[in-house]
């Protein structure tokens, strides 16, 4: 015996399986979405070959942060194990204010430049404009 043509179970059977296949799609995308959030978060990118670390990635992710903590803690067992008397440690505080001292020199050194180098740019262009643009061209 055949089964009757019924509109609304045909209807149905096919929002079915396209809600289903829909579905289906929509875990696939979801999970490669998750997966690469995941990854950012961790501070990793899917490369060819694996996974590599995410070096353009400037904000700070679980691995970096990792990896930090180790290299502090490690850094402080390193140093927890030095006996340094009182004199070395005063030694260590005048090489490092002489560093910071010398490093800050520079880069105020570096900044006045690139400002003066700026400003210098703007005169020669108004100049250029007003005075050396009429006596070229005319």
């Amino acid at each position: 015996m055949e089964k009757e043509f019924s509109l609304k179970r045909e209807v149905k059977e096919r929002v079915s399986k396209v809600a289903v296949e829909w579905m289906s799609e929509l875990d696939k995308n979801i999970k490669s979405k998750m997966e690469n959030v995941l990854l950012s978060l961790l501070g990793l990118e899917q490369r060819n070959h694996g996974y590599a670390i995410d070096h353009c990635n400037s904000r700070n992710s679980v691995f970096i942060d990792i990896i930090r903590e180790k290299a502090k803690s490690d850094a402080a067992k390193i140093v927890g194990k030095l006996n340094i008397d009182f004199e070395t440690k005063k030694l260590f505080e005048e090489a490092f204010k002489k560093e910071y001292k010398s490093a800050f020199s520079s880069e105020i050194y570096t900044l006045a430049r690139a400002s003066a180098k700026t400003e210098a740019t703007k005169l020669f262009d108004e100049l250029f404009e007003k005075e050396l643009k009429k006596t070229i061209l005319e």
